[in-house]
């Protein structure tokens, strides 16, 4: 489920080098690990042990993710189309 606050949808994305949080796992896991609720609340109080649990829980050994991921939240318009592009993690 995503979150929605004030008309705008909340992304999860990886704004630092390393593996790439929603572009480093199969497609089926992709729309969860950038919109899912629970997980943007996680990383909104910074608490990326919990962020861990949920996306292990939800996609178990299929995806990698490294210990301490650095995370960012950004806001879109509902509706807003977007690419997130990757570079070495860099999302």
């Amino acid at each position: 489920m995503k979150l929605e606050r004030d008309g705008q949808i909340a992304v999860v994305y990886s704004p630092e080098y390393g593996s790439g949080w929603s572009t480093n796992c199969r497609d089926k896991f992709t729309e969860f690990l950038r919109f899912d609720s629970e997980i943007v609340e996680a990383v909104l109080v910074g608490n990326i042990e919990k962020v861990i649990n949920i996306a292990k829980k939800f996609c178990g050994d299929d995806v990698y993710f490294p210990e301490n991921p650095k995370l960012c939240i950004e806001w879109l318009t509902k509706g807003t189309g977007f690419v997130i592009k990757e570079h070495d993690g860099y999302e």
